[in-house]
């Protein structure tokens, strides 16, 4: 039996939408966060100790840039997913006017994105990465 939620249960999964949205946020600042003090780390290792320890930590380096790409398409996604849940909830509740969502992009405003940076940044560390690797095994 399928009958339409009423306006509490709908402000309750509205509220748990809402809620997982800023952790998906703060999530992927998060994991930048420890790449980037993990690369600087890295570096720091390698700048004091020669490029001898590249076996080990370039290859890591590639292989933690390749996830780092694959967790922020997989947050991408998930934002997406509750962000058009809450679209519904909004639209049901009527209240279109007075929420602030992410609006659709098209043109310029496709490629302009903060995902597509954190996407691009994460496809440049992990072809820097893998030209280093390579070079550095010539």
């Amino acid at each position: 039996m399928n009958q339409e939620p009423n306006e509490k249960s709908l402000i309750a999964a509205l509220n748990q939408n809402w809620q997982h949205v800023r952790h998906i946020e703060n999530e992927r600042l998060q994991f930048t966060y420890i790449y980037v003090i993990l690369v600087a780390g890295i570096l720091a290792f390698l700048e004091k100790f020669g490029f001898s320890g590249h076996i080990y930590l370039i290859p890591f380096l590639v292989i933690f840039s390749f996830f780092g790409l694959i967790v922020t398409l997989k947050i991408g996604l998930e934002f997406d997913n509750h962000i058009s849940r809450i679209k519904e909830i909004v639209k049901k509740l009527h209240l279109d006017e007075f929420m602030g969502l992410p609006t659709s992009y098209s043109g310029i405003g496709k490629i302009i994105r903060v995902r597509n940076a954190f996407i691009g940044f994460y496809v440049i560390m992990f072809l820097m990465w893998l030209y280093l690797l390579i070079t550095t095994m010539e």
